[in-house]
């Protein structure tokens, strides 16, 4: 029998069924394809993960929307149309979409939306986040985040009266890859159902406070880390049970069809692992071009040609071009998928999970505090001589390119692109190693993070700084929208007006 929290799991799980809504008029070919040219620029020059697109779409959307009209019904018509046009959904999702639904989800927060007490850009988010989730088909995806939590629980021994917030925010950013929106809709969506019969804006204002809370934790990065160690087995059960919900109840009930399955299925992610890396590739270089090179580009020329006497130096431009792009092909061929000893201990995890829930919870690693292992003393130390390994590293790169006669805006241009597409490559390394599972964690190689950890830092930094200052983004939201949609919706209206008059004159 299994354990009660896996039956109670499984007794949450829908295993495939759907539900069929109304239809509705499709939109006109040519706008279709023109609004979807534009969702591909405007993406490649936002990187983001690839699930998390169409929210940040619907986000965008409504920010733009909500500016001429809180109107429900009117925001919900022109949401749905407008990702429809940009294939965020299917002709049959659009057609079945449940107008009357999202109306609703919309009232219920423009009601409050001009409340003092309301963040209103968190809330905007938030509203993406839950339009995203009324629109998703697969509405069992939180059911999984629920059955992490329940599993790590008991291994999370930690004196903090916040530590479930902190584990759910943990488990939800890392497991459930959800971004800051996503993060605030599942907080609010706990919240109301504890709440019962408070107001919207209580509920809200809970939610605001608690998103604070676990994201001001100092603590909230090691219990992510310790929860990233431990996702491995129970993303492999998630798409064990998304790959065929109908017979996922009687794969967890045969241990014989259970190895097989997830021997199959662990095969099929890790190929879709591999291609995922390649477009994360592919899309992170082409980020960097179109947000920065070219941007950058502009102003090393002029610049170059005002402290140079000589004119612009063509060898350090091509060599800032050129080696970010060879680094993160380096980098990223050099990435290998886990090895067969690594997809057995995932296996075997993932199987004493569903079979033997009792003993798999005690043998698995525990954490006992979100403390740092150090004395103020000896972290003191080990920050100094951090602090000095990144001077070091960059201060070498500096000497090389100096003595080849690089000017210092060329050194400048150099490390910003090598820092970022070191830290983008960093990111698909951790895409690779989604199935790999070792209770002690992932083991690296010291003297490869000695080289390349200050980079990285630099380039988290650089690549979160510079995305509040995207000016191609400004470009593209505040300027260029809004007068292409009006444009589109145009040549919609007539696209649908010529064709009833065809109608009209065949008939």
């Amino acid at each position: 029998m299994s354990h009660q929290v896996i039956s109670k799991f499984v007794a949450s799980l829908s295993c495939g069924k759907t539900q069929a809504t109304e239809a509705v008029v499709p939109s006109h070919d040519a706008v279709a394809r023109l609004a979807r040219i534009y969702e591909l620029a405007r993406n490649a020059i936002d990187y983001r993960a690839e699930h998390l697109v169409r929210r940040a779409a619907i986000e965008r959307i409504l920010r733009r929307q909500i500016m001429f009209t809180k109107d429900s019904d009117r925001l919900a018509n022109l949401l749905l149309q407008e990702i429809h046009w940009a294939a965020y959904i299917s002709e049959s999702d659009w057609q079945t979409a449940n107008r009357k639904i999202l109306s609703d989800i919309l009232k219920s927060y423009l009601d409050v939306w001009d409340e003092p007490e309301i963040n209103q850009d968190w809330l905007l988010g938030l509203i993406s986040a839950h339009i995203e989730d009324a629109l998703s088909p697969n509405k069992d995806y939180s059911e999984f985040t629920n059955l992490a939590f329940n599993v790590l629980r008991s291994r999370v021994e930690i004196e903090d009266p916040n530590i479930d917030l902190l584990l759910f925010v943990a488990i939800d950013r890392v497991y459930s890859q959800a971004d800051e929106a996503q993060i605030a809709y599942h907080l609010y969506r706990l919240d109301r159902k504890q709440m019962g019969e408070k107001s919207m804006t209580e509920v809200l204002q809970a939610s605001y406070s608690a998103y604070n809370l676990a994201n001001q934790k100092k603590g909230l990065n090691i219990l992510s880390a310790y929860v990233r160690k431990q996702m491995g087995p129970l993303i492999l059960l998630r798409d064990l049970y998304f790959s065929n919900p109908e017979e996922f109840p009687k794969v967890i009930e045969n241990p014989e069809l259970f190895d097989t399955t997830a021997q199959k299925v662990l095969s099929d992610q890790l190929k879709l692992v591999r291609k995922r890396m390649n477009t994360a590739t592919f899309r992170s270089l082409l980020y960097v071009f179109l947000t920065k090179m070219i941007l950058v580009l502009l102003l090393e020329i002029p610049l170059e040609k005002m402290l140079r006497d000589g004119g612009t130096n063509y060898v350090s431009l091509g060599i800032n071009v050129i080696v970010p792009i060879v680094v993160m092909w380096l980098i990223v061929a050099n990435i290998h998928l886990p090895s067969r000893k690594s997809q057995g201990r995932l296996l075997d995890r993932a199987k004493q999970i569903v079979f033997d829930f009792d003993t798999e919870s005690q043998a698995w690693e525990k954490i006992h505090s979100l403390v740092r292992p150090f004395s103020i003393i000896k972290y003191s130390v080990f920050y100094f001589f951090y602090a000095l390994l990144f001077w070091l590293v960059f201060y070498a790169i500096y000497w090389v390119l100096h003595y080849f006669g690089f000017t210092f805006i060329s050194i400048a241009v150099f490390m910003f692109f090598l820092s970022v597409v070191t830290f983008f490559a960093y990111r698909i390394r951790q895409l690779a190693l989604t199935y790999s599972y070792s209770p002690k964690g992932e083991s690296g190689s010291v003297g490869w993070d000695i080289l390349t950890l200050p980079i990285v830092a630099m380039g988290d930094l650089l690549s979160r700084g510079v995305a509040q200052l995207n000016f191609l983004i400004l470009i593209f939201d505040f300027i260029l929208e809004a007068p292409f949609k009006v444009i589109l919706t145009f040549m919609d209206s007539w696209g649908r007006f010529l064709s009833s008059k065809r109608d009209e004159i065949v008939g």
